[in-house]
């Protein structure tokens, strides 16, 4: 994980999780709300936002932000 990261509370990293920065369109680190759970071997990257509540599913790769209340799985996105 990339030391510049900001996690906010109760948040839950799974396993082989990569979190780091962009040099592309996202320029940055990712942000990531309160109560997000990133699940084994995704990866988040740029300067992007997950937002409060959300869940990101194994796998999954994500250089975009992330609305809050919703479950993110390879290109779908499941609101609540």
């Amino acid at each position: 994980m990339n030391p510049a990261v900001v996690l906010g509370n109760n948040c839950n990293i799974a396993q082989n999780v990569l979190i780091g920065n962009s040099l592309g369109h996202k320029k940055g680190v990712p942000k990531i709300g309160n109560n997000v759970c990133i699940n084994a071997n995704a990866v988040v990257v740029g300067g992007v936002y997950i937002a409060d509540n959300s869940l990101v599913a194994p796998g999954t790769f994500i250089n975009f932000d992330v609305p809050p209340n919703c479950y993110w799985e390879s290109g779908k996105n499941y609101s609540t």
